[in-house]
């Protein structure tokens, strides 16, 4: 993947969209979620250890070293990302960890490749301390990848009920975009894969990233939808599992970012409520 997340002199954090420019949109989303979930949550320059669960290549490293005096990355040892700087060989179905031992989990796009997404969430759970906050991403609306290992979606509500059954709360669970996001990404997904093929064929696949082409059908519309997105009040997922409740949801959405705390009291009664 390279680097994907870069630090601008202004010093605020940016998707580099020569890395994946067809997934600029949802790279950039789940990075601005991730800024804000750190901000408020954690001091930079603070104690405190992190867990990067189902890190592949690190591309958030950047941004979360900040805030912790520890950080320890965690990944399957057949994954398809480049993890040679990996801290740990593992899998989320059973973390070589203590009880208790994280102040932070960090999990993106990751629960969809999980044979057994609750067992995972409990060993989350398990590791992390009490009052300490996990950092999710999944897809909802994404075409499959990681074949064969890519078995599940998740709604808001089968977040809030995996966590809850591993003694965590939903603090927060926020969209990835509504239905615009949606439309511009189902467009730009068969486009890209009629030019592609196109470029294969006359032998140029290799010029797709830096083309003048690729950013101005591809890269362009994804930035302008960002810039309205970000601009759109309400942007704050503070609160946001009172959708859960009102059905406030977008029913299209191409995913969602959540925060989860680990308290001492159970959870489990919230489900009364769904």
């Amino acid at each position: 993947m390279g680097d994907l997340v870069i630090k601008a002199a202004n010093g605020r954090f940016h998707v580099d969209e020569r890395q994946r420019p067809d997934s600029l949109l949802i790279d950039e989303m789940i990075l601005q979620a991730l800024v804000r979930f750190l901000e408020r949550n954690f001091e930079k320059g603070g104690g405190g250890r992190l867990l990067d669960a189902g890190a592949g290549s690190r591309p958030y490293l950047p941004v979360y070293e900040e805030f912790f005096a520890s950080v320890v990355s965690i990944d399957i040892p057949g994954s398809p990302h480049d993890i040679a700087g990996l801290d740990v060989a593992g899998t989320l179905h059973c973390l070589p960890f203590r009880d208790g031992e994280f102040d932070c989990i960090l999990c993106t796009e990751v629960f969809e490749h999980l044979h057994d997404p609750l067992l995972a969430m409990k060993e989350c759970g398990r590791v992390l301390k009490h009052g300490g906050r996990l950092f999710m991403s999944t897809p909802f609306f994404n075409p499959l990848h990681e074949i064969p290992h890519d078995y599940y979606r998740y709604t808001p509500f089968a977040i809030k009920h995996i966590a809850a059954c591993s003694g965590l709360r939903a603090v927060s669970i926020g969209e990835k975009g509504g239905e615009g996001a949606f439309a511009l990404m189902y467009v730009t997904y068969l486009w890209l894969r009629l030019w592609l093929k196109l470029l294969e064929r006359f032998g140029k696949a290799s010029s797709f990233s830096g083309s003048v082409l690729t950013y101005l059908t591809i890269v362009l519309p994804q930035k302008i939808y960002l810039g309205l997105w970000k601009a759109r009040s309400g942007q704050s997922d503070v609160g946001a599992c009172d959708k859960l409740i009102t059905g406030k949801f977008s029913t299209i959405t191409l995913g969602y970012t959540a925060v989860l705390e680990k308290n001492a009291a159970p959870v489990f009664a919230e489900m009364e409520r769904l």
